[in-house]
């Protein structure tokens, strides 16, 4: 006889206003096991920032599986991490050629073309990321650098907001937040900010110069 196997789901009501749902990986049956296993391999190399280990296992899940998106999408981002943006770029287009709607691949490949400084096409790819998630926090904010880099401070301030509405632990936004309020001759707001910048990254990259900046906005406003 044939066995039959039984799967019990349990489910469970979500609580109101629970807010963008939790991203989930999604396993593709299609992937043979030996290029599912170089991705381990992969992965685990990640782990130990063994990255030419992590590209050459990555290579081979893709030589095998050529549809393997999470695969490309792996490869792309240690080409992004070690700032080699033509590899990264091709490969993120890999990816998207896999996974035309992948909102992970589109966002990356919108940093890529921002740190290449190709604003258009990056204004659109971004674009195209919003228009398929909405509540894509790294979307927004990556416009909101390139906004600012262009330096439409009202633009870029919009996308920031956007981004402190959806990610508000993230201290880069604030960051970039107080720079914005200082160019708009804002400064109280500015020091909000760049407060909230130092209490969410105390040690970050930018500490020491944010509080030097504190510390003159402080004086230059008026006492409460």
């Amino acid at each position: 006889s044939n066995p039959r196997p039984h799967l019990l789901f349990e489910l469970v009501a979500e609580p109101p206003n629970s807010g963008t749902p939790a991203r989930v990986g999604v396993i593709d049956v299609r992937v043979p096991l030996d290029a599912k296993s170089a991705f381990d391999k992969g992965q685990a190399a990640v782990a130990e920032k063994k990255a030419a280990l992590a590209i050459a296992h990555f290579t081979k899940a893709i030589e095998i599986y050529p549809g393997f998106y999470d695969a490309h999408l792996a490869l792309a981002q240690l080409y992004l991490d070690s700032n080699e943006l033509e590899k990264a770029e091709a490969a993120f287009r890999q990816a998207m050629t896999v996974n035309p709607k992948g909102v992970r691949a589109m966002v990356s490949l919108g940093e890529v073309y921002r740190r290449q400084k190709k604003y258009e096409p990056a204004q659109k790819v971004l674009a195209d990321a919003l228009k398929l998630d909405n509540n894509s926090w790294e979307s927004n904010f990556t416009l909101g650098r390139i906004y600012w880099e262009l330096k439409d401070i009202v633009t870029s301030g919009r996308y920031v907001a956007r981004t402190i509405e959806l990610q508000p632990d993230l201290a880069e936004a604030h960051l970039l937040a107080g720079n914005i309020f200082v160019r708009a001759g804002l400064p109280a707001n500015a020091l909000v900010e760049y407060q909230e910048y130092l209490r969410l990254a105390p040690n970050g990259e930018f500490s020491s110069q944010t509080k030097e900046l504190v510390e003159k906005l402080k004086k230059s406003l008026p006492p409460k």
